[in-house]
């Protein structure tokens, strides 16, 4: 479905196989985080550690800052037209980016206003809301990744 018909045109032939391994295991530990977060936050009660909640915000970040070092690279290695990398991946990686995202910045106002005593019910349900797609999309990217690496 991702790879080109001739192999040898593959243009992802001019990035290491070992890189996409990398990036697979990586991903494969955010979305174990994901699914414990998600997890989480049906069980969620307001006497949670703010400072879990913090090293989920920071676990996102950084799943962020994976999924734009993989644009980039993805970006500088494969021409405009190719089909082994295709548009939707593209959106789907910068669509992870953006949850990401969102979902940290989130994650870091509940943390706040359960410092301050408040009641992060607003948030709690957008963080909700971010996380299905969120994890729907790094395992799509997954499935990608193996194909590509097979």
């Amino acid at each position: 479905m991702f790879r080109a018909s001739n192999m040898d045109n593959y243009p992802i032939n001019n990035i290491p196989q070992i890189w996409f391994v990398h990036r697979r295991e990586y991903l494969e530990t955010h979305f174990i985080a994901l699914n414990e977060l998600q997890k989480k936050l049906l069980k969620f009660s307001g006497g949670n550690n703010v400072i879990s909640i913090l090293r989920a915000a920071e676990t996102l970040n950084q799943l962020s800052a994976q999924i734009e070092a993989m644009e980039e690279t993805l970006e500088a290695n494969l021409s405009p037209l190719s089909s082994a990398y295709d548009p939707y991946n593209r959106n789907k990686l910068t669509r992870i980016r953006n949850l990401a995202e969102n979902t940290a910045l989130q994650l870091e106002t509940i943390a706040k206003q359960l410092s301050w005593g408040r009641s992060p019910d607003q948030q709690i349900s957008k963080v909700k809301r971010n996380l299905y797609p969120l994890i729907q999309l790094v395992d799509a990217i997954l499935i990608w990744l193996e194909g590509v690496i097979q």
